[in-house]
């Protein structure tokens, strides 16, 4: 799904459904308009993909909370092993390196 102009609302949507596709193993919202709003949902509803082992959400608007909270999410997730933060704001991991 990357690429494809996906907003906040668009993640919002998305993320209300997890919880009836659990079985998503990577997920690649990279290269959207992601902000601050959308990062938050769809942190608080990673819970619901429980088999997931890679997630990329580099390339999207995401502030200092909302990258918290995902890396947060990284810690209750047994399977989840890869999270793609680059190039995702410049007051954050400036560097551009994956956790």
């Amino acid at each position: 799904m990357s690429y494809n102009a996906i907003c906040s609302e668009g993640v919002i949507s998305l993320s209300n459904a997890f919880q009836h596709i659990s079985r998503v193993r990577n997920l690649d919202l990279s290269h959207n308009n992601i902000g601050c709003e959308g990062i938050l949902h769809l942190a608080r509803n990673l819970s619901f993909l429980t088999h997931l082992i890679n997630l990329n959400i580099s390339h999207n608007d995401i502030d200092l909370e909302g990258a918290l909270l995902i890396i947060s999410n990284f810690k209750e997730h047994d399977e989840l092993y890869k999270i793609n933060i680059h190039q995702s704001s410049p007051c954050i991991f400036s560097s551009g390196d994956t956790l």
